[in-house]
């Protein structure tokens, strides 16, 4: 095997695609971890395509990949291990030889680790509108950040729940202006600014929330059915630890041609240390991961 691809989302499916194109022998190892895309209700920022969800997007694009003879599995990547000049990717049920790799492992939401969070996931805690908002119709929700995912997902909601309260622990938000507008002009959704979720209450199911608002230092609480909570993302960099470098928030660090710290290693997508991360640029990553490894096994003839 010339090049094994972990990793199934847009940077994983593009690499996969500009691998074969470029005559590589290839294989995409997916996971069983959904891509962040497929959780997306619509993308609407992919020039050429005005409107598509995430999911649509990324089942379009895996079957390109597929027609075009790319092998996908569904094994989870365990280890990766050098041995004699090539690397020996370990499977939950195979071991693939290759000489080189692209890690697309991508990023999961952040937790906030307070009370009540990890004993409420699945019971009114959630990380996915798209996956469990239709659970909660005509219910009252939290969504716990500020930022595009927050404020997209908080319009999504508003399409099931009769109230949908925002909060947020800057005094303003940080999603672009468009979604901003979208939220502030629409009747279901409230904003508490400048405070933080400080526990997530109920027995069985979410019941209510304590906030703290941190500029007056008082709390409240928020009866309510759902908590959903969009602040950030952590990197899937498991199989990396050991290996490659990793920067402070433990994201891979690359080039811009998508080189890691090992040679015959390459990194795309949201697992990388960048600054934007979109599903375009993960796109772009994907491209640029396969034409470096392309140039990689070139050196090796």
């Amino acid at each position: 095997m010339e090049l094994i691809i972990i990793g199934s989302g847009p940077a994983g499916l593009s690499a996969g695609l500009y691998g074969k194109r470029l005559g590589l022998d290839c294989l995409i190892i997916e996971g069983k971890n959904p891509s962040q895309a497929t959780l997306t209700e619509e993308l609407e920022n992919i020039p050429g395509i005005p409107k598509i969800s995430g999911f649509d997007f990324i089942d379009i694009l895996k079957e390109q990949v597929k027609s075009i003879g790319v092998p996908i599995t569904s094994s989870d990547c365990k280890k990766i291990i050098e041995k004699d000049g090539l690397f020996e990717v370990h499977t939950d049920d195979k071991i693939y030889t290759t000489k080189s790799i692209i890690i697309a492992t991508g990023a999961s939401c952040k937790r906030l680790n307070i009370e009540g969070e990890e004993r409420l996931t699945g019971k009114g805690v959630s990380y996915c509108a798209v996956c469990d908002g239709p659970f909660f119709k005509d219910k009252n929700v939290v969504v716990v950040g500020g930022g595009d995912a927050a404020i997209e997902e908080a319009l999504f909601l508003t399409k099931f729940a009769n109230r949908v309260s925002v909060i947020h622990r800057r005094d303003e938000l940080r999603a672009a202006k468009l979604l901003q507008k979208r939220a502030f002009s629409n009747e279901r959704i409230e904003f508490i600014l400048s405070s933080v979720l400080e526990e997530i209450i109920g027995e069985n199911r979410v019941s209510s929330v304590k906030i703290r608002n941190l500029k007056t230092n008082e709390e409240k609480k928020i009866e309510c059915d759902g908590v959903f909570i969009f602040v950030g993302l952590s990197p899937n960099n498991e199989i990396a630890r050991g290996i490659l470098l990793l920067s402070d928030n433990g994201y891979i660090v690359t080039d811009e041609e998508m080189h890691t710290s090992k040679r015959g290693i390459f990194a795309a997508g949201d697992v990388r240390e960048k600054t934007l991360r979109q599903v375009i640029t993960a796109l772009a990553d994907g491209a640029n991961a396969s034409y470096s490894s392309f140039l990689y096994l070139k050196e090796d003839v």
